[in-house]
This record gives C-alpha cells, structure tokens and sequence, in this order.
C-alpha cells in the first residue's frame, strides 16, 4: 500500500487504546462511554477508508507512468519523422545489456579472476541482473501482481508474531 500505511497502521492501534483509556477516566455513564466508543469506532473506519483512498490514488499515479511512457515508445515508434536508430534504441539496449549479462557470467564460471577484481565484478553483475530484470519485466509484463502478494504475505506474518 506504500510508506503510508506503514506509518499509520502500526500506531492506529495504540492510538486507539489510548484514546479508549482516556475516555475510560472522562466519561462518567455508560450511555456516554458507548457514545464515544461509536464515535471513536466510526473515526478509526474513516482513518481506514482513506488509507484505501491514498492506496488506490498511488496505484492510478504509478499506473498513469506506465501509460505515459508506453504511449510515448508507441508515437516514437510509429513517427515518420523518427530515425531507424530512436525507433529501436529500447529493443537495442535490452538485447545489449541482456548479452552482457549472460557474457559477464559466462566469464566468471570459466575464467579464474584474482579476489579483488573479482568482487567489482560481482558488483557489476549484481547491477547488471537487476537491469536485466526490468527489462524482462518491461517486455514480458510487470511483478505488480507478485509485489501485491509479497505485501499480502508480509501482513500476516507480522499480524502472527503480534
């Protein structure tokens, strides 16, 4: 849901026993401790309801970046105007990186690299694996719905250690 709920479901919680302590001590009936709680009740469904607005805005934000970037590969793409090279530069520099990447692998199993180059090239490999990464995931669809579910397992491991 992003940095948000994060900050704001983790001290929803206790603000609520708090405010619920609180009332505990100022109210005198029941009648009016019930009253309270009701209004506390509905503040806190409220505070949920716009964290699922704030989620849903972030979500048709990132979305509307995809679109936009999308759009612009497709009128690039489908221009007269356009040179063979600005057509293809994105196919190219994927085709490269993802050549690249398979070749610096290839290099480390089979050649014998002292210790010190050795991690700058793991260090190159690890940047290269994470471009190849988007790159795949630009040509053959996005992770949103596995980042989701990562999220989804996330919150219930952390609601049974609770």
């Amino acid at each position: 849901m992003g940095i948000l709920k994060e900050i704001f479901s983790s001290e929803a919680g206790s603000l609520v026993k708090n405010v619920g302590d609180a009332i505990d001590k100022i109210a005198t009936s029941k009648e009016e401790k019930m009253q309270i709680e009701l209004e506390m009740k509905k503040a806190e469904f409220q505070f949920q309801n716009d964290l699922k607005k704030l989620s849903l805005d972030e979500q048709r934000i990132i979305t509307a970046e995809m679109d936009s970037a999308r759009r612009r590969e497709v009128d690039v793409a489908s221009s007269q105007y356009s040179t063979k090279l600005a057509k293809n530069i994105a196919p190219y520099l994927a085709i490269g990186t993802t050549i690249l990447t398979f070749a610096l692998f290839t290099f480390i199993l089979v050649k014998d690299v002292e210790d010190g180059k050795k991690e700058i090239i793991f260090y190159i490999l690890g940047v290269l694996s994470a471009i190849v990464t988007q790159i795949f995931a630009y040509y053959f669809g996005s992770s949103m719905g596995s980042s989701d579910k990562a999220q989804t397992i996330d919150k219930l491991l952390r609601k049974d250690k609770l």
